[in-house]
């Protein structure tokens, strides 16, 4: 069964990180005409600062997910994973910044499968140019 389109962002460190995390995510969901979601919990196990979940104040458009469909998630991310090797990063369901800072522009490509999993800083403002005025 395929699934609907869906992309997941995994947030994680402080506010201004969860806002780029975010601004590529609501970017990426615009341009796929995909619902957006957020990983709220995963990335803030073992912080060593304790942050959690800051976008509270902002009118997001995002669903954050709980604990039960996360878990759900990841499993199926686990079983797509064994599938896709030997794909290129940007085509697999869980899409990981290469390292940070550094921007790929095939991280926005049409080519990444409908539901996406992408984990990472994406502190580049050029991963959300397309519709900066709308998410800002």
């Amino acid at each position: 069964m395929k699934r609907a389109p869906m992309i997941l962002i995994k947030l994680k460190g402080g506010l201004g990180n969860q806002m780029f995390q975010y601004a590529l995510g609501r970017s990426l969901s615009l341009q796929r005409k995909a619902p957006l979601a957020l990983d709220a919990v995963t990335g803030f196990r073992g912080d060593f600062y304790q942050r959690t979940y800051a976008l509270d104040p902002f009118a997001v458009q995002a669903r954050v997910l709980s604990l039960e469909e996360l878990m759900e998630f990841y499993n199926q991310l686990s079983q797509r994973q064994r599938e896709e090797a030997g794909r290129p990063y940007w085509q697999r369901s869980l899409v990981v910044e290469p390292t940070e800072m550094e921007f790929r522009h095939d991280a926005r490509t049409q080519e990444a499968p409908p539901v996406a999993c992408f984990d990472g800083y994406w502190q580049n403002e050029k991963y959300f140019t397309p519709h900066a005025e709308l998410i800002r």
